[in-house]
């Protein structure tokens, strides 16, 4: 064989290993493709995904701050029904008579608020927070009396819990000062 027929064969050799190292280099870059491109498209349907749930959850937090706002309002109203009952809530009458145990005196507390008020409650109960009280408890659910609660004793009480409930089912319950509300001469 002679020489240029060696470097032929030679050269012939190296095509072909160059060529098959090409061909088994495109196959790896086309399967990093295919592989790259199968990623992109599960890392595109997980992006797609948490874009939905995202979107899921500002529409949750939307509702969530609309449902704040009527909350807020309803907590308002309550307060200011709150606030009015407590500024509503007073000694009506007060009167004494001498008995042979000694003064007593005739006492009446009621909810003392505008009709439109008054025709939201459902029922006021009394409870008088002393030792002395046989029925320390009482119920009363007529609106014609504005909610009256009568007792006779032999002084003022510093903590009546007047607990108002309204027809809405919420319920507020105030520490009423008893003597306060009758003035200087019972405190």
């Amino acid at each position: 064989m002679n020489s240029d027929q060696f470097h032929v064969k030679e050269l012939g050799k190296a095509s072909r290993r160059t060529a098959w190292l090409s061909l088994i280099g495109v196959l790896v870059v086309l399967i990093s493709l295919g592989y790259s491109a199968y990623k992109l498209n599960s890392l595109e349907k997980v992006v797609l995904s948490k874009k939905a749930e995202v979107s899921s959850l500002e529409e949750l937090i939307n509702n969530l701050k609309k449902e704040e706002l009527v909350l807020r309002d309803r907590i308002n109203r309550t307060t200011d029904e709150y606030n009015e009952l407590r500024k509503n809530v007073a000694i009506a009458k007060a009167t004494g008579k001498n008995t042979t145990h000694g003064p007593e005196y005739n006492f009446t507390i009621y909810i003392n608020s505008p009709p439109e008020l008054l025709n939201n409650i459902k029922k006021v109960t009394y409870d008088f927070n002393h030792p002395t009280f046989k029925d320390p408890h009482r119920e009363v659910s007529d609106p014609k009396t504005r909610f009256a609660c009568f007792y006779v004793g032999w002084g003022c009480l510093d903590s009546v819990v007047v607990k108002v409930f309204l027809k809405d089912n919420t319920e507020h319950s105030i520490d009423f000062d008893m003597c306060k509300s009758l003035g200087p001469g019972w405190y």
